[in-house]
């Protein structure tokens, strides 16, 4: 298999997708052809206009769609009648109009550029690609965060699917040890389970700096992540409560795309933190990286990760960092070494960290981050990553 393209889909459903796959798409397709399927709502990235990657898109507008869909469904039935009659077969398993039309318009590209790898970037579609090995398709389904770590837990029939469909699927890919343990509860072959962690590109390593003496004595902190429950930033903020009673001068930012929950505005309000904290709406990574240099400790106080990739992106630019002990944040988050672990829902801890690392000689920080972006650079580097999944999918083929 060596020497020879493999043609990949990469397919997380959106074009583009998450920072950390748009890297992965584009590494990949320095060694093999990349396909995109799945919609495209706003111009893509750099990502179609790089050598080797194939977007094949469908739209938000429905007459769009029945053109075009309609268009690829008569090549199929022209050049490929085995994979219509397959196509056919699964829009009718659909159990409504509007997902069988769905179906039909997600499904009939992928059976039209057949990839030779199929791997699913979100685990909750294994249910919907499966169906792909009867054409000799290989799926391989990426195990990350909440897909794994909690939404089956709350959702009995997505457990039932993975129990039934797990065991079928060709390789896995973890981001964390953690989740790859979770994932076998599930029925996934520990054999089939290859760990390789998320993507840091050189271009974010080279923007790494040390920590220097501080001219005023106030705590910037900062987090980054869109608001969900389980970004665990009600405790944070209890933390800053404590923070405040005790008397330390601080500013906690949260960067996040999303619309901030009522929620989070009443506990401000009820807390009386309303001149302490600062809510930011989605930046571009640029931006959100300048401001990780403008702080002076980054805080992931989340009930559940993998590895949370902000992490990862902080350690590698020289920002401290506090995390809370969930998923595998522990594998890259190692205790007064490479950064602060703290306890899930422990605001309390969250606090007592905080001041005792605004204590903390400058040289002692230095000595953290020099540890945590040597730690990043060993394990989460761009060029080691390619490598293991160059092997990764060639192994599987």
């Amino acid at each position: 298999m060596k020497g020879r393209k493999i043609n990949i889909a990469i397919y997380s459903g959106t074009i583009p997708s998450s920072t950390f796959i748009e890297q992965l798409i584009l590494s990949v397709s320095l060694h093999h052809n990349v396909l995109l399927f799945g919609r495209k709502p706003r111009k893509t990235l750099n990502s179609n206009l790089k050598e080797n990657i194939s977007v094949y898109s469908y739209r938000n507008s429905k007459v769009l769609n029945v053109l075009f869909t309609g268009f690829r469904t008569m090549l199929l039935s022209i050049f490929y009648p085995k994979r219509l009659k397959l196509l056919l077969t699964q829009i009718k398993r659909q159990n409504s109009g509007y997902k069988k039309r769905q179906f039909w318009f997600k499904a009939t590209p992928v059976l039209l550029y057949l990839p030779d790898i199929f791997h699913i970037q979100w685990a909750k579609e294994t249910v919907n690609w499966i169906f792909l090995q009867e054409l000799g398709v290989k799926v391989v389904v990426s195990l990350r965060g909440a897909h794994i770590n909690y939404s089956p837990i709350s959702d009995k029939t997505l457990a039932n699917s993975y129990q039934k469909y797990f065991p079928k699927v060709d390789a896995f890919h973890a981001v964390s040890g953690a989740i790859a343990v979770e994932a076998q509860k599930y029925g996934a072959d520990p054999k089939k389970i290859k760990l390789i962690h998320s993507l840091v590109p050189q271009t974010t390593f080279n923007r790494f700096s040390l920590p220097s003496e501080k001219k005023e004595e106030v705590i910037n902190i900062l987090s980054v992540g869109r608001h969900h429950w389980k970004k665990g930033y009600t405790t944070a903020l209890d933390a800053c409560k404590l923070l405040k009673d005790k008397g330390i001068s601080f500013r906690y930012s949260i960067i996040a795309s999303s619309r901030m929950p009522e929620e989070l505005f009443f506990q401000i309000y009820q807390l009386e933190l309303v001149d302490e904290v600062n809510f930011i709406s989605g930046l571009p990574q640029e931006e959100v990286f300048e401001k990780m240099h403008e702080s002076d400790v980054l805080l992931l106080p989340s009930y559940e990760e993998g590895i949370a990739n902000v992490v990862l992106e902080a350690m590698a630019l020289g920002l401290p960092v506090i995390s809370s002990d969930c998923g595998g944040m522990k594998e890259v988050v190692i205790h007064e070494e490479t950064g602060f672990i703290v306890p899930v829902l422990g605001a309390k801890d969250i606090a007592s960290v905080l001041m005792s690392f605004e204590k903390m000689a400058l040289n002692g920080k230095i000595e953290l981050v020099k540890n945590a972006n040597k730690l990043i650079v060993s394990k989460f580097n761009e060029a080691q990553g390619v490598e293991k999944f160059n092997q990764f999918y060639e192994s599987i083929l």
